[in-house]
């Protein structure tokens, strides 16, 4: 008797529970978009609220690469919306980091690791701020590099 409601029982701990797997698929996306920098965009997809460490976080997680390219957009069209605000602060910044890291001959991961990250952390548990305020953050940052 025992042997079968062992059996029965592993059965059943064998079928994978598909709401428990599509919660660890959504944590690791979720993760995957943290540690690449990718957090603000993927909430103003979902159309959720951006916190303030999320604008923080491309800079303090995306590659050089990124970095330069999102430096190099034209923001030309104005300000149309307080995201485009926030897409215009977080190109000038990612344009400070690169000029920052010219300077000192260090490189864009020793100064996430260094000014960005921390940054990030200390915005986790900060007030909302603006656009102006993310700037002048991210710059009084850069100068302590």
């Amino acid at each position: 008797m025992w042997r079968r409601v062992f059996e029965k029982r592993r059965r059943v701990d064998l079928v994978p529970d598909s709401t428990a797997a599509a919660q660890g698929a959504d944590l690791v996306r979720q993760c995957e978009n943290f540690l690449s920098g990718k957090m603000a965009k993927t909430l103003i997809s979902t159309r959720g609220r951006i916190p303030n460490w999320a604008w923080v976080n491309f800079l303090a997680h995306a590659s050089e690469s990124e970095l330069r390219t999102v430096a190099q957009e034209d923001y030309s069209r104005g300000l149309l919306s307080i995201y485009d605000a926030w897409r215009y602060a977080q190109i000038s910044t990612a344009s400070a980091v690169l000029t920052v890291s010219d300077a000192c001959l260090c490189s864009v991961e020793e100064i996430q690791r260094r000014a960005l990250v921390p940054l990030e952390l200390e915005l986790a548990i900060a007030n909302d701020i603006t656009p102006d305020e993310f700037t002048a953050m991210v710059f009084n940052a850069l100068e302590h590099c």
